[in-house]
């Protein structure tokens, strides 16, 4: 929509402004399609922000029938930007067991938390289950958030789970990346088999025992079928394959199934080993073993929120997160509370304050001799508080992107439908009004270099209530601003020789990609998608690609070598930011080998196998024979000579799982090409006119005669994998990207008095 300001002289020509919502980034998998929403601010009756409720724990319990459980029913409410919703009513019901609880309902606290206790009915062999339940306000539509299960009976008492076909089924949605299924046990000819990622058994013949596929990234499930048991020992167990992170207990769980009937389901305990054995199962009688928990000491206690600003005569609840060494979120800790100046503000021992008298105090929360801190303004009543809270840019460039925000609270809660005024010298002054989230952001201008400031005005009326100021400088563009440019950032200690090779593989990229693919500023960015060892959020410019490169330790030496891929992406289809994680324990090889990985890599990073762009070009993925189908790329291949091979496209691998097939060209037909899935040691991996046509198709702009020498064999390169090569798949993990909307008009702008 286009929004009016104050009437001017015919003789003044203006811009005219476009109003809309703040500059948000969108979870891949959630784009839809049509045009941006635009919207000035909320309407008189707004709908209540959409809510997320996570488990954080005590699911999946075994307890004593009749008997409260040991750990409380412990969840927290999010909004659509994962922060913490506090005063949110949350429901408890018990739905199958008989059970109790102790409340029903609670209200979330100032981290979005709440909890409450479960006395399970009387022992079953099946599971039973509490719904964290809600009725939306608006439409009055039945909302189940979560659902809690717990077994009554010992925690290691034997379950019965009969003769019939025996279905295990593993999932976990957060958390590790890489979970494996294993499963072993005795065979009709006296030895033993094993079911693994690499072995899918078999449930026609022997062993009586298939499972259905290896899935590298959560969310995932894999299920192992049991057709027939056998005599003797069976042992279940999960492997955390990448074991770059624990086991996430509140979200991974095993459910074993005897036909179709529920008898068991298994959490993690809070700590697990790199093989966490989840049952034992003989004579039909399955054992969970009996876990000790080791205690972990509290690292670190941090407060929220923090700052804190409240109104004399209102109330705060706080809360403390309690953190051990490893980053584990630890319950059921003591926690003690104080306020550096009581005169200001109290606060007692469950985390609530009350503002008594203006001023400034500092609450505490102490545990196990950790302390975390949080800074409380209190003023006087009726007062509305205007913050700028983005930190970026403090700098950028001549016709890039940039966007400034501003929030508005009530000391405690956001205010939406706040008027903000945003002055800044030689432009007119532009009135917006804050969300649901009492936030509102405008686009600066950046047409002309210099440093400039202005400043954010909460208003009433036309009297100004409070003010915010902002500054930042604009550079001149650079002489090659239009071209394509990769921006390496390092993560950590990186060694010298992978520093070489990453900027070798930009260079090389910048002069394969031949036009500018746009520039925009990131704001508080979530960058879960590009791993966790990517700050986050991320606040920055980028011009063209920004690309994540660390070396980490993943699972050590010889296993996965590398994980690589988009995790932003423009709706149009080009690649924003990436990241390329090397395994500490595989990184030391010859510098010419590292040149060439970290180049496939690059290439994985910008889209090459890793996005729909790719996949919605693919035929019979999935299959024994899937092609590439873009025109670009079938002009290089037919050019190459591969028409006698009489393919329908260009033939795409299918063998080594996934993280190799269907991301990569065929080995056995284009062999030492550089996007094969195989590396192969002591020769050269030539990036091919091929790959070059395959970036095109993706939506890229790009320079054929950069790419390099490269012979098509006569025949099939390789009928197995070769020897002396570096096999990708599980040694290399391919990213699925989030996407990120256009930079298009999404905000205000800022317009230029003449």
């Amino acid at each position: 929509m286009r929004a009016r300001l104050a009437a001017a002289p015919q003789s003044i020509r203006r811009r005219t402004l476009r109003g809309a919502t703040v500059f948000s980034l969108l979870a891949f998998g959630l784009v839809g399609c049509g045009a941006d929403p635009v919207a000035t601010g909320p309407t008189p009756e707004a709908a209540p922000r959409s809510v997320a409720v996570r488990i954080v724990a005590g699911d999946v319990q075994v307890g004593e029938g009749g008997k409260e459980l040991a750990e409380p029913l412990r969840v927290q409410v999010v909004d659509q930007a994962n922060r913490p919703v506090p005063n949110y009513v949350v429901n408890f019901r018990v739905v199958s067991g008989g059970g109790s609880v102790f409340a029903g309902a609670a209200m979330t606290d100032a981290n979005g938390r709440a909890a409450d206790y479960w006395t399970l009915g009387p022992i079953s062999p099946d599971t039973q289950r509490v719904e964290v339940r809600a009725v939306d306000p608006a439409t009055g539509q039945r909302l189940v958030y979560a659902t809690f299960r717990a077994v009554a009976g010992a925690a290691n008492a034997p379950v019965s789970v009969g003769g019939d076909t025996l279905r295990i089924v593993l999932t976990w949605t957060r958390g590790a990346q890489d979970l494996d299924a294993v499963f072993e046990g005795p065979t009709s000819e006296g030895t033993r088999f094993q079911v693994h990622s690499g072995f899918l058994g078999n449930c026609g013949v022997q062993p009586f025992v298939c499972k259905d596929r290896d899935i590298t990234a959560p969310p995932g499930s894999e299920t192992i079928t049991l057709v027939r048991q056998l005599p003797g020992k069976y042992v279940y167990a999960v492997l955390n394959y990448s074991n770059e992170t624990q086991i996430d207990p509140s979200a991974t769980k095993v459910e074993v199934y005897s036909g179709t009937r529920l008898v068991r389901t298994i959490a993690p305990p809070p700590v697990t080993e790199r093989v966490w054995t989840v049952f034992e199962m003989e004579n039909g009688q399955l054992t969970v073993p009996q876990v000790t928990t080791p205690t972990s000491a509290v690292a670190t206690v941090a407060v929220t929120p923090s700052p804190a600003n409240m109104v004399v005569g209102t109330s705060q609840r706080f809360a403390a997160e309690l953190r051990d060494a490893s980053g584990r979120v630890l319950e059921g800790r003591t926690i003690t509370w104080s306020s550096s100046a009581p005169a200001v503000l109290t606060i007692d021992g469950t985390g609530a304050a009350r503002a008594l008298t203006a001023g400034t105090a500092e609450v505490t929360a102490t545990s196990e001799g950790r302390r975390g801190t949080a800074t409380v303004r209190v003023v006087a009543g009726g007062s509305r508080f205007l913050s700028i809270i983005t930190e970026n840019p403090t700098s950028t460039t001549v016709g890039a992107r940039a966007v400034m925000r501003a929030r508005v609270t009530d000391g405690t809660n956001p205010v939406a439908g706040a008027t903000v005024q945003w002055v800044q010298e030689g432009f007119d002054a532009l009135t917006t009004l804050t969300d649901n989230a009492g936030e509102v952001g405008v686009v600066l201008p950046t047409e002309r270099a210099g440093t400039f400031s202005g400043r954010a005005q909460l208003m009433s009326g036309t009297a100004t209530e409070r003010t915010a100021t902002y500054a930042y400088t604009v550079n001149p563009a650079s002489a090659n601003s239009n071209a394509y440019g990769v921006e390496v950032r390092f993560i950590g200690n990186v060694p010298t020789s992978l520093r070489t090779a990453a900027t070798l593989a930009a260079e090389k990229l910048s002069r394969i990609i031949t036009a500018n693919a746009g520039s925009l500023t990131l704001a508080n960015q979530d960058m879960s998608s590009c791993g966790n060892w990517v700050p986050s959020p991320y606040s920055g410019p980028v011009n063209s690609h920004l690309m994540f490169v660390a070396v980490t330790n993943i699972d050590g030496q010889g296993g996965t070598l590398a994980r690589a891929g988009p995790c932003l992406m423009a709706t149009r289809s080009l690649a924003v930011v990436s990241s390329v994680q090397f395994d500490l324990g595989d990184v030391a090889m010859p510098q010419s080998e590292l040149n060439s990985i970290i180049l496939h890599e690059a290439l994985h990073a910008v889209g090459l196998g890793t996005f729909d762009g790719w996949t919605n070009l693919l035929t019979g993925a999935g299959t024994s024979a899937p092609l590439f189908t873009g025109s670009a790329a079938n002009a290089a291949w037919r050019t190459l000579g591969g028409s006698r091979f009489q393919f329908a496209g260009v033939p795409v691998e299918n063998t080594g799982g996934e993280g190799t097939a269907d991301g990569h060209w065929r080995e056995e037909v284009l062999g030492r090409e550089l996007m094969t899935g195989y590396h192969d040691s002591g020769t050269t991996n030539p990036l091919s006119a091929l790959t070059i046509a395959a970036l095109s198709d993706l939506g890229y702009r790009v320079d054929p005669s950069a790419a390099e020498p490269y012979v098509l064999s006569g025949g099939l390169a390789f009928d197995r994998i070769p020897d002396g090569s570096t096999r990708r798949g599980r040694f290399e993990v391919l990213r699925r990207p989030r996407k990120i909307p256009d930079a298009t008009e999404r905000f205000s702008h800022l317009v230029r008095r003449r």
